[in-house]
């Protein structure tokens, strides 16, 4: 999706930053694998506790590498993009991960019933 999303201009400025946003969905994904899957006390306390690490892993992913490593070696330090770049890259991917977790939560029980249902 980063690579679609940069083609429609909807991503990152630079082609070299669409890995780093792909390792910040992966992040999210693993996690949801790993974690959601246990039953810590009930399924619905799982997947909250799920979608807080889940967007911050992907917060501090793309934090640390686009914020504080890609973005300063690929662009001037005085470019307006700098701080364009590393506002979009910080805290509004919580927020934007953290409601695409709620989505999948409300969607996810649909799902699983349409699926045994095939």
């Amino acid at each position: 999706s980063p690579l679609g999303a940069f083609l429609f201009g909807f991503g990152p400025a630079l082609v070299q930053l669409v890995p780093l946003v792909a390792l910040g969905n992966v992040t999210l994904v693993v996690v949801w694998h790993f974690v959601g899957n246990l039953e810590i006390v009930n399924r619905y306390v799982s997947q909250i506790i799920t979608l807080v690490l889940g967007a911050v892993a992907k917060f501090l992913v793309l934090y640390l590498t686009m914020v504080k490593l890609a973005v300063p070696m690929l662009m001037p330090p005085e470019s307006p993009a700098v701080a364009v770049m590393s506002l979009n890259f910080s805290y509004p991917q919580i927020i934007t991960a953290a409601i695409g977790g709620v989505i999948a939560i409300l969607i996810l029980p649909v799902l699983k019933k349409a699926i045994k249902t095939q």
